[in-house]
């Protein structure tokens, strides 16, 4: 098991991987360092051939995850700032689209998007082509 205050990994029997968005305080807001340790995950992923399907769920029965804690962007005080964190979400989130084994969300039941007990995610789902344009 890998464990750091945010982001919580561990793969129990049969292969099955569990990453969990740990800071229910926050709705499970992402932080740059919980983007990082998404992609680290899905790289140790790929490296063991023993990992059959990865979990992702969030902390607490409030929020799957509510997206990027926006109180992080106080600090960018340039373009070339938001063209590196535009340019790192495009490294995370290709490495999660592009990890081996299949996906699966959990969400709470209580989810504020309506989705009901459990929804599952399968590969190849693709961000929209806009996501990938070039920047200029």
């Amino acid at each position: 098991m890998t464990s750091t205050d945010e982001i919580l990994f561990e793969v129990k029997e049969g292969g099955i991987a569990w990453l969990t968005f740990n800071r229910p305080e926050a709705r499970n807001a992402m932080t740059f360092g919980m983007y990082e340790g998404i992609a680290d995950v899905c790289r140790r992923i790929e490296s063991d051939g023993s990992v059959r399907v990865l979990i992702l769920r969030g902390a607490g029965d409030k929020a799957f995850v509510s997206g990027t804690d926006i109180s992080q962007f106080r600090d960018f005080k340039t373009a070339e700032q938001a063209l590196a964190y535009e340019s790192r979400m495009d490294r995370v989130f290709d490495a999660i689209e592009e990890v081996r084994p299949r996906r699966s969300s959990a969400f709470p039941s209580r989810a504020r998007s309506g989705t009901r007990s459990r929804c599952a995610t399968t590969r190849g789902s693709q961000r929209s082509s806009a996501s990938r344009a070039p920047r200029t």
